[in-house]
């Protein structure tokens, strides 16, 4: 009977020990998952409302992140295309292959690649263990033909989203064995990166167009203030007795003659 106490004793420490385990690698991985994105709010804030920068640093650091290969797909101006807006990967031949299918044919949004399916119907695609029909599906034959030695293992597609409507994709994709497959994990901090990013975009985006408009705004104030000196060099000049009021019967301006 002591025996047998001292084992189902020795058999709570156990457990105990384990699911203490547990509890710290899951309370270390949230912390590594909670710097990663801060990390990652602060690097796209940084680069501020540079465009082309900032999703050139948006595939850099989800590449690094997480995967070997990266890309974002925005949705073109007209909404029938998938266009391929910036790509990272340690694979320099496969770097150049993925702007060398761009390049050759462009996506439409309405094809039947799994990237197209993302972009219309706002939900993720998880492939953690990519066979080669799959990878065609994902790719589409023209990036099927240019990547297929490179035999991705892993793929996951998340949606770029601003204020609720998709502009694009974020593609993640691993091909290096050591690394391993994709998990539930990875699959939610791809999705969390991706908000971020998009937030980091939508930005952006507003910024340069608030310096666009205040840009036209200060042309028009140029325009209208060469007119309205042009115009009162004119009245003023003219040989006629001519003045001009506003609408509350105020002079404006008014020649000499006047």
């Amino acid at each position: 009977d002591e025996m047998g106490q001292d084992i189902s004793y020795a058999l709570d420490m156990m457990e105990t020990q384990a699911e203490r385990r547990l509890a710290q690698d899951e309370a270390n991985a949230q912390a590594l998952r909670l710097k990663i994105l801060a990390d990652a709010s602060q690097a796209f804030s940084t680069v501020g409302n540079d465009y082309p920068a900032l999703l050139d640093e948006i595939v850099h650091r989800v590449s690094n992140v997480l995967g070997d290969n990266c890309s974002i797909r925005l949705i073109s101006a007209d909404g029938q295309t998938l266009e391929l807006a910036a790509a990272h990967s340690p694979d320099a031949t496969a770097l150049a292959s993925l702007w060398a299918a761009q390049s050759g044919a462009l996506e439409r949004l309405d094809g039947p690649t799994l990237v197209a399916h993302v972009a219309r119907t706002n939900e993720p695609v998880f492939l953690p263990d990519l066979n080669s029909e799959q990878s065609r599906a994902a790719m589409g034959p023209v990036l099927w033909a240019h990547l297929q030695r490179l035999r991705f293992r892993s793929v996951m597609m998340v949606p770029l989203q601003e204020h609720g409507q998709v502009v694009g994709v974020l593609l993640v994709a691993r091909y290096q064995v050591e690394r391993g497959p994709f998990t539930g994990d990875d699959l939610q901090l791809a999705i969390d990166l991706a908000s971020r990013a998009a937030l980091a975009l939508s930005n952006a985006r507003l910024l340069q167009q608030v310096q666009v408009d205040l840009a036209e705004r200060n042309q028009i104030a140029e325009a209208l203030h060469a007119s309205e000196s042009t115009l009162h060099l004119f009245i003023d000049h003219a040989p006629a007795a001519l003045a001009m009021f506003d609408t509350d019967m105020h002079y404006l301006a008014v020649s000499r003659r006047w």
